[in-house]
C-alpha cells in the first residue's frame, strides 16, 4: 500500500459466522480509506472501501465483534 501510514490501525473481527480476522487500516484519517480483511495468518481476504467503494459481500464481517487492538496515534 502507498498510503501514509500516520494514522494506522488493526482491528479484530469475527468474520463467516466464527472465524477471527483483523482489519487493517493504513489511514484512519485519508478519505477514501480502504482497509484490508486478513486471516490469522496474514493472508488478505479482501479490501473494502477505497475510491471504489468496494464492500464486503463475501465475509460477512460482524460489526458488533470488531475490537481495536492496536492505534499507532
Amino acid at each position: 500500500m502507498t498510503e501514509s501510514a500516520e494514522h494506522c490501525s488493526v482491528s479484530k473481527c469475527i468474520y463467516q459466522t466464527d472465524k477471527q480476522g483483523f482489519i487493517i487500516s493504513f489511514c484512519d484519517n485519508c478519505p477514501d480509506n480502504m482497509v484490508s480483511l486478513t486471516d490469522c495468518t496474514g493472508n488478505t481476504l479482501c479490501n473494502i472501501g477505497g475510491y471504489a467503494g468496494l464492500q464486503d459481500t463475501v465475509y460477512k464481517i460482524k460489526n458488533e465483534t470488531i475490537e481495536i487492538i492496536f492505534k499507532n496515534y
